[in-house]
């Protein structure tokens, strides 16, 4: 020990020795800050061998020909390139101008320009939101009128076709709307407002408005664990979404 700290009086030295241990002990104790849980969804189509929307109402039905198939976790709804599609109805998928956020996972292999999963009523300028594919050129266009004066396109991420499953997450925050794929790559594109989506045209996975009208196909692929927030979700959400859904067996 220093000299100049063997003249101080016995009293303080001790005090100086419980302070520092209490302080050690406050730092030792300091709970590590915990990761964000997996967030709630308003509507949630597992596809676990049933198109029931396990949280709200908007239940889907299968048609021509779609199937199920082994998924992320458990099954996954399977489109076979000809026309099958699940239809919901016009509940779900309306966001008005409000914040909000579409995920799903995907996996095709197909390169063709196919349609995904939409609301919207015509192949024309009108309030909808359409997810579309041609092979790595993909995205979700969003359009607020018929006047096509409203209209913002986000393209994803290039790799997506490779025949692997990816999680995708629309995210619209304000004028910011932003693709997450797998978690990551964020792609962003600002519009002048929030685009009004609200329309009473059913939503439908596997076939668009645009089916056979401007070259768009019935997609070619899976799809799983659809979801429908009423929220802008961050980004270490939508990684604790994933990892809550791939461990959800």
């Amino acid at each position: 020990m220093p000299k100049y700290f063997t003249r101080l009086p016995l009293w303080l030295c001790v005090l100086l020795a419980l302070t520092v241990g209490v302080l050690s002990s406050t730092v030792e104790s300091a709970p590590a800050a915990q990761p964000p849980k997996a967030p709630r969804p308003i509507h949630w189509w597992p596809a676990d061998g049933t198109a029931r929307d396990r949280i709200g109402t908007d239940d889907g039905q299968l048609l021509n020909g779609a199937t199920y198939t082994s998924g992320v976790s458990r099954r996954a709804f399977h489109f076979n390139g000809q026309g099958s599609e699940v239809d919901f109805d016009a509940v779900g998928g309306n966001f008005n101008r409000d914040p909000f956020t579409i995920a799903f996972f995907i996996k095709t292999t197909s390169p063709v320009s196919q349609a995904i999963w939409g609301k919207r009523p015509v192949c024309n300028a009108a309030s909808f939101w359409d997810f579309r594919m041609t092979g790595n050129l993909w995205g979700v266009e969003l359009d607020g009128d018929e006047f096509g004066t409203d209209d913002t396109g986000v393209t994803g991420a290039p790799i997506i076709a490779d025949g692997s499953w990816h999680h995708v997450a629309l995210v619209r925050d304000g004028t910011n709307n932003t693709i997450y794929v797998d978690g990551a790559n964020p792609r962003t594109a600002i519009s002048p407002h929030p685009v009004l989506l609200s329309n009473t045209a059913p939503m439908r996975a596997g076939m668009s408005a645009c089916t056979g009208i401007d070259g768009t196909n019935p997609y070619d692929g899976d799809l799983d664990e659809l979801m429908i927030f009423d929220k802008a979700l961050s980004q270490p959400e939508i990684n604790a979404l994933i990892d809550s859904l791939r461990g959800k067996h």
